[in-house]
């Protein structure tokens, strides 16, 4: 994805281009006629907001960028357009500027309350939040006194990468952090769990938090979601995440698979106990990859009487919410009777695992189940219907994640730190 020129076959955009097009709304939306004031002064901040997000995103991408603060004159010269990359910290000091301006001048709603006709549209919420991930990032060793950049320079021999670590970047950051935590509080946002009302069926509570863990991405009305992005097609990604779970598609190009996640993703998952894989001495590890038959009490994450990998078992909920794999029970597409759910059999020439010669399987015998909204289903075996869904850039979640990293860093492991982590580390249900 080239969001440097956009000149690559994806189709992707130049982010340069969306500055522009933000510095010329800025420069020309006071000229417009008739438009309340109250409504300039919104969409004014909502354009400062994108123009800090598009800034943010080609650092991240790219390191020191220039910055575009205004657009240059069409006529002005070939050696005055060859802009120079400025400092990391000259970038986020002003990519933090818009924001606050933005935050400050009370013209963004706190939240977006009007979500058929306003959803993804800017708020102050949204502006919060992205302050606090751009000085977390920062604030983070790629950023912060890396040494590994320390000739990084421009042709004047502007030193670009700061080499030197600032404790205070970290400061920085957790109070940002925090300060977003607490205005998302005030506008309701709180993490999402799985509305039981919406279900006719009675769940166990391993499938009740496997779906808490998938609609915290998927959900319609997630009350967890900052920011969200509708303008994304999250209805392909599904299809290309979803297993093949009927005979009757086995040879049809109903489902792409074109999204497999690794072994060393899914061994990235705890165990029960909530610790790694390697540091859990109650688990087996030198055995992961021998044969395991699974029994009847592990019904709700393994299919019963079917022979997998020991690396399946005995895993955190949120692996089976989030990744399927050979065995494995998918709950949902169509079918919400937990006593008969759907299962993924992925050897060779099983549904999921494609005819031999086949190219429409998972190359890694994994797939990225929470990206899948429960509710797509298969039509008549020969379509899939995604049910769509925004595509989340912020969550609750990750403001957590975010303070307790910052406050971790500046201040050291605390109750406060603890206090966040396992807010998200219970509504996985990790112990």
């Amino acid at each position: 994805m080239n969001y440097w020129s956009g000149t690559d076959a994806s189709g992707t955009t130049s982010l340069w281009r969306g500055i522009r097009d933000c510095n010329i709304f800025l420069e020309n939306i006071t000229k417009v006629r008739d438009m309340d004031q109250y409504e300039k002064d919104r969409w004014s901040a909502e354009v400062k907001v994108l123009k800090a997000y598009f800034h943010y995103y080609l650092m991240r991408m790219y390191g020191p960028i220039p910055l575009v603060r205004e657009n240059l004159p069409i006529s002005t010269g070939v050696d005055d357009v060859q802009v120079a990359r400025e400092p990391i910290d000259d970038c986020v000091d002003y990519i933090v500027q818009l924001l606050d301006e933005a935050a400050a001048e009370d013209a963004l709603p706190v939240s977006i309350q009007d979500v058929t006709t306003e959803l993804g549209r800017i708020s102050k919420a949204i502006a919060l939040a992205l302050k606090a991930e751009v000085l977390v990032t920062a604030a983070s060793p790629l950023f912060n006194g890396n040494p590994d950049y320390s000739n990084f320079v421009n042709k004047d021999n502007t030193q670009l990468f700061n080499p030197v670590y600032d404790p205070e970047k970290w400061e920085r950051a957790a109070k940002a952090s925090k300060e977003a935590i607490d205005f998302c509080h005030n506008a309701s946002y709180k993490l999402y769990t799985y509305n039981l009302s919406s279900n006719p069926q009675n769940i166990s509570p391993e499938t009740y938090i496997k779906m808490s863990v998938r609609g915290s991405v998927t959900a319609r009305g997630n009350p967890e979601m900052i920011w969200p992005n509708t303008r994304t097609t999250t209805g392909t990604l599904q299809r290309e995440a979803q297993a093949r779970l009927d005979a009757g598609i086995a040879n049809a190009s109903v489902v792409g698979k074109g999204m497999s996640p690794t072994l060393k993703m899914a061994e990235a998952f705890y165990t029960e106990n909530g610790i790694p894989l390697e540091e859990d001495d109650a688990w087996d590890y030198a055995g992961r990859y021998s044969l395991r038959t699974a029994v009847a009490a592990e019904k709700n994450l393994i299919q019963t009487s079917y022979q997998t990998a020991s690396l399946h078992f005995d895993r955190e909920p949120r692996f089976y919410g989030s990744v399927a794999f050979d065995g494995s029970v998918w709950y949902g597409q169509g079918n919400f009777i937990e006593d008969s759910p759907w299962y993924v059999n992925a050897k060779l020439g099983q549904y999921a695992g494609g005819p031999p010669g086949g190219n429409r399987y998972s190359i890694t015998g994994y797939w990225p189940k929470k990206l899948v909204n429960p509710a797509s289903t298969y039509a008549a075996n020969v379509a899939f219907v995604a049910v769509e869904y925004p595509w989340p850039i912020i969550r609750l979640a990750d403001l957590y994640l975010l303070y307790a990293e910052a406050l971790n860093e500046a201040s050291g492991p605390g109750a406060e730190v603890y206090q966040y982590v396992n807010l998200v580390r219970e509504r996985a249900g990790l112990k």
